[in-house]
């Protein structure tokens, strides 16, 4: 069984369970013809099998792997990195994240979330509050990390954060339990010499559901229920003096599950009859084409 590859640099990483494997196995190769190459078995981590690989996300460049690991079920992450021209490990580890996206920083760093540390033998006892974004630079200890993004007067709001595809942007999404309503902040990454991670307000109030599809440059696309119970299709250009949100494709009678970008293209992705309609659009919101699906199923 295969998962679907993730294109970095010229590499291709995936990962691949045999069947009889408690854990899928996580490959790269040099291209699509390249010879597979092993980077992490979670197999041999633990005889009991209770220490797992988590997520996992290669640097644009495809030159680092980071990954995070879960032990004996705990909602506790540890964040790792390897080279993935050798295999071998970074000294790079990262403890205390919990509920954290992966999001690399070009091939320089990444943005993670984490929990102050829990006082000694209170980690899966405390509740847990002040999550924050930090930066944690290749190479550095934990300890020199950069705090990104934190609501030290609201202790109980959760933060993570998401990188636009060509690093320019990242989003810092801010939520209050478990709902989808969300706050969002943008940081302009090319700024940071002058500006550092200066936050800029996005989306103020926990009101509705915000999902990012991509960004280019300082133009974004969201998809969210805001004045659209099944879901619409905006964008913003944050390079006006006063940027708006401008409706691309309105809510139709179908929920809109899910959008993409694919080169210069929209992929959105309906719910219909528990089954998927894909349709294509140009970046502005015209309807380019329908995908004719080969059966019924999902996408």
């Amino acid at each position: 069984r295969f998962g679907l590859p993730v294109k970095a640099g010229g590499r291709y990483f995936y990962t691949r369970n045999s069947g009889l494997q408690n854990q899928a196995q996580l490959f790269v190769r040099n291209g699509l013809r390249g010879k597979p190459r092993l980077l992490i078995d979670p197999n041999a981590w633990a005889r009991d099998a209770a220490t797992a690989l988590d997520a996992w996300k290669p640097s644009d460049d495809g030159c680092f792997l980071l990954y995070s690991v879960q032990d004996g079920g705990s909602d506790w992450r540890i964040l790792r990195v390897l080279d993935a021209t050798t295999g071998k490990p970074l000294v790079d580890e990262v403890r205390w994240a919990k509920f954290t996206d992966l999001a690399w920083v070009g091939s320089e760093g990444f943005l993670y979330s984490r929990f102050p540390e829990p006082k000694e033998g209170e980690s899966f006892q405390a509740l847990n509050y002040n999550q924050a974004v930090y930066f944690h630079r290749i190479g550095t200890s934990q300890a020199e990390d950069r705090l990104v993004f934190a609501t030290p007067d609201h202790p109980e709001r959760g933060h993570t954060a998401q990188v636009t595809q060509d690093g320019r942007l990242a989003i810092v999404y801010s939520h209050i339990g478990t709902d989808a309503r969300y706050e969002l902040h943008v940081i302009d990454l090319a700024a940071r010499g002058r500006a550092r991670w200066k936050a800029r307000p996005l989306v103020t109030g926990f009101d509705h559901d915000w999902r990012l599809v991509d960004g280019m440059g300082q133009s974004l696309w969201f998809v969210t229920n805001q004045d659209a119970p099944r879901y619409r299709l905006v964008a913003i250009d944050l390079s006006k003096r006063d940027p708006q949100w401008r409706q691309l494709v309105a809510q139709s009678a179908e929920t809109l599950e899910r959008a993409s970008i694919v080169g210069t293209q929209l992929i959105l992705s309906y719910l219909k009859d528990a089954s998927t309609r894909a349709v294509i659009f140009d970046l502005a919101g015209k309807s380019v084409r329908t995908i004719a699906l080969n059966g019924i199923g999902t996408v």
